[in-house]
């Protein structure tokens, strides 16, 4: 799961407290980020046994912020998976 971080005056509490400069040196910081992010969540999704699930406005903390959307996704991906199957055994 990833969370998308914008905009960011709203899930940053303290965005307000941040002077211009301060505020200019994050967007410039995220901004940088945002490729690498999304090379690699793409990177992980090409794989068929993953999943990538997006959560918008959220921060790095979204399964405490919006849990019910988080356990969904969760559920949904473990309801998808096929048992592995017990240790010392061949399908």
């Amino acid at each position: 799961m990833y969370a998308v971080p914008t905009p960011y005056e709203t899930w940053l509490r303290y965005w307000s407290s941040l002077d211009s400069l301060q505020q200019t040196r994050a967007r410039a910081y995220y901004a940088a980020f945002a490729p690498w992010t999304k090379k690699n969540r793409d990177a992980f999704g090409q794989f068929p046994q993953n999943r990538v699930v997006e959560l918008s406005g959220v921060g790095h903390y979204f399964f405490m912020t919006r849990p019910d959307e988080t356990v969904r996704a969760i559920d949904a991906f473990l309801g998808s998976r096929t048992p592995a199957a017990p240790a010392g055994t061949r399908p």
